[in-house]
């Protein structure tokens, strides 16, 4: 593909101004990791991504389990979530910005809404999937509540949470980087804002290059947690 890539602007046919050669890319890429400036923005994008991600994962998990353990409550709200979900969240994001301004509030606000969604409602099925016969094993040897929850129910539901939680983190990525590609001070959207608005298309396939690159990392670090919990 590179090679392809590096051919089709050689003999440009595709506008360099449109497609950079590879190289040029590379050497613009690396050029960006010797500047201390790209550092910051990165911090700043890392900081929401994770902070937004807690939120999602906490509020998520609490309501999930919440949702799940109480069928009345599930049978009410479940369906309901599951419709919100499919909203596009792109809509909200002017509110968001509305209340906490185009800094990182926004950005984190934003995010820990697209991701909450999955993971809400994965762990709310995960939960309500548990195989009643374990539960009704636990409870004839005499396992109190906590215990319960602790040894049959959440080890049960976890598979299908931590799948949430995937599908969660792609959606506080993708938040955060439109965010910030939207409206933002600081972070790696706002700076592929600023290369597209300069028409640096190596600059900006530079900046894509490192959000693909800090995507698979966090893809990684949840696949090697899927493997500490022997998850499939």
């Amino acid at each position: 593909m590179l090679a392809f890539w590096e051919i089709a602007t050689a003999y440009e046919w595709v506008l360099p101004a449109l497609l950079p050669p590879p190289v040029e890319v590379l050497k613009t890429f690396v050029g960006l990791l010797g500047e201390g400036d790209i550092y910051i923005h990165l911090a700043v994008t890392l900081q929401e991504i994770l902070l937004a991600y807690l939120i999602a994962v906490l509020t998520g998990t609490f309501l999930g389990f919440l949702l799940g353990g109480i069928p009345y409550l599930g049978d009410i709200f479940e369906p309901l979530l599951v419709a919100i979900s499919a909203v596009p969240i792109v809509i909200l994001y002017p509110f968001s910005v509305l209340f906490f301004g185009i800094g990182s509030g926004s950005k984190i606000a934003f995010a820990a809404l697209s991701g909450f969604f999955p993971v809400v409602i994965n762990t709310t099925w995960g939960v309500r999937t548990v195989n009643p016969e374990l539960i009704k094993a636990a409870k004839s040897l005499g396992a109190r509540p906590y215990q319960l929850f602790f040894k049959v129910i959440f080890p049960a539901a976890l598979p299908t949470m931590i799948s949430g939680f995937r599908i969660g983190m792609v959606f506080v990525l993708l938040a955060v980087i439109g965010g910030e590609f939207i409206s933002a001070k600081a972070g790696i959207g706002y700076k592929i804002a600023q290369a597209s608005d300069m028409l640096d298309t190596p600059l900006l396939f530079s900046y894509i290059w490192m959000v693909l690159t800090l995507a698979a990392g966090i893809n990684k670090l949840l696949s090697l947690v899927e493997r500490k919990f022997n998850i499939p």
